[in-house]
C-alpha cells in the first residue's frame, strides 16, 4: 500500500521527469494549478490530504504513462542497487549521424521498457526548449506505439531532429507541435519519417 508521502513523491518525480513544475503538470492536466502545491498536501489542523484518483488518472494521461510506471516514481534512484544498469545507444540533438553509448540505471530502466530499439539522446543545443533544455538526457522508445498527445522525437529523411507532442497521426501523415515557445506545428508524409521515437522519461 502507498503512503500519503509516497504518493506525492511519485508526483513530483512526474512533473520532474517530464519537464514540469507541479503547477504547471496540474494545468497541463486541466486541474486547478495550485492543486499539487504542498499547502494543499494537508489540512488547517495537519492532517494529511491525498490527491484524488481522477486527478492522478489525469496526469498519467498528460504524460502518457501507465499506473505501474507512476508506481515506480516512488523509488528513490539512491535505493537501487549499482550494478544494475545497462548500456544503449545514445543520440545528440544536433548531430543526428553521431551514436555513443549511455549508461542508465533503474529506475529509469525497468522492466516496463521492452523496446530492444531503446535509445537516449543527449540534448546539446536549444532545439527542444523550454521543456527539455541543453544538458537534459532523453530515454527514448522507437518500438512504442504512440499516439495523439504523445511526446515524441521524430527524424524526418535528411533533416534534423524535431521533438514535440502529436496533434494528429494518420498513416499518411504526422502532425507535431513543437516544445519551442511559440509552438511551431510541423507536418511530415509518414513515407519521409526515417523514425519516430516515444520519450519516456528525461532527466535535466
Amino acid at each position: 500500500m502507498l503512503t500519503h508521502n509516497e504518493i506525492w513523491t511519485a508526483v513530483d518525480r512526474l512533473a520532474q521527469s517530464t519537464g514540469y513544475s507541479t503547477s504547471g503538470l496540474a494545468k497541463k492536466a486541466g486541474l486547478d494549478p495550485t492543486s499539487f502545491n504542498k499547502s494543499k498536501r494537508f489540512s488547517p489542523d495537519g492532517k494529511p490530504r491525498w490527491p484524488s484518483t481522477e486527478s492522478i488518472s489525469k496526469i498519467m494521461a498528460v504524460t502518457g504513462i501507465t499506473f505501474s510506471e507512476f508506481v515506480g516514481f516512488v523509488e528513490s534512484p539512491s535505493a537501487k542497487t549499482p550494478e544494475a544498469q545497462t548500456d544503449i545507444p545514445l543520440l545528440h540533438s544536433s548531430k543526428p549521424d553521431t551514436v555513443s553509448k549511455a549508461r542508465f540505471t533503474r529506475p529509469v530502466i525497468t522492466e516496463d521498457y521492452h523496446d530492444p530499439a531503446l535509445c537516449a539522446m543527449t540534448v546539446d543545443n536549444d532545439a527542444f526548449y523550454p521543456f527539455y533544455p541543453k544538458g537534459s538526457v532523453l530515454l527514448l522508445s522507437p518500438g512504442t506505439v504512440i499516439e495523439k498527445g504523445h511526446r515524441v522525437v521524430v527524424k524526418p529523411q535528411g533533416q534534423k531532429f524535431f521533438a514535440g507532442e502529436i496533434l494528429r497521426k494518420t498513416p499518411k501523415r504526422l502532425d507535431l507541435i513543437t516544445f519551442h515557445p511559440d509552438h511551431e506545428e510541423h507536418s511530415f508524409p509518414a513515407d519521409k519519417i526515417s523514425w519516430t521515437a516515444r520519450i519516456l522519461w528525461a532527466t535535466q
